[in-house]
């Protein structure tokens, strides 16, 4: 499981399962057309309606603190051909279909949490310049492939 998993609070509201399946699905529909983020995921999913609710249950688990969700998407995500380029490209189109999907409020709520599991995400790649690690922790190259950058 995403090891900051456990430091994110539930959301405290009427926000339910449901809504979080809609949600998903509906962003994952457009990932799908997305220009730039659709080659990438249709390259590597192969069952959009199994990724989706798994997707559904690790966003109930960040959200509403089901504990459903069993995995480790850091280890999913280090053999794509990313960059903090798709991650931004991924959180605007977050941003825009949470809000579409859950209102502003709520929108926001779930945009707070993508975005910190997306810093998470990334410095585990090692994909954040030097000096963008606030946690104050060595951050080690997890892509052994790609050379060490610079201090």
């Amino acid at each position: 499981m995403l090891a900051n998993m456990s430091i994110l609070q539930p959301i405290e509201s009427n926000l339910t399962p449901d809504q979080i399946r809609i949600l998903v699905d509906t962003f994952y529909n457009r990932i799908q057309i997305h220009p730039v983020l659709g080659p990438i995921f249709n390259d590597v999913v192969t069952d959009w309606d199994a990724h989706k609710q798994r997707l559904t249950s690790f966003w109930c688990s960040v959200a509403l603190g089901t504990r459903s969700y069993h995995g480790n998407p850091l280890a999913m995500h280090l053999p794509l051909p990313i960059n903090s380029g798709h991650f931004q490209q991924w959180l605007a189109l977050w941003q825009q279909t949470t809000r579409d999907v859950l209102g502003e409020d709520l929108g926001n709520h779930m945009l707070d949490y993508a975005k910190r599991i997306a810093r998470g995400m990334q410095m585990g790649m090692d994909l954040l310049p030097r000096g963008h690690n606030t946690l104050g922790i060595p951050v080690f190259n997890a892509r052994p492939d790609q050379p060490e950058q610079a201090d």
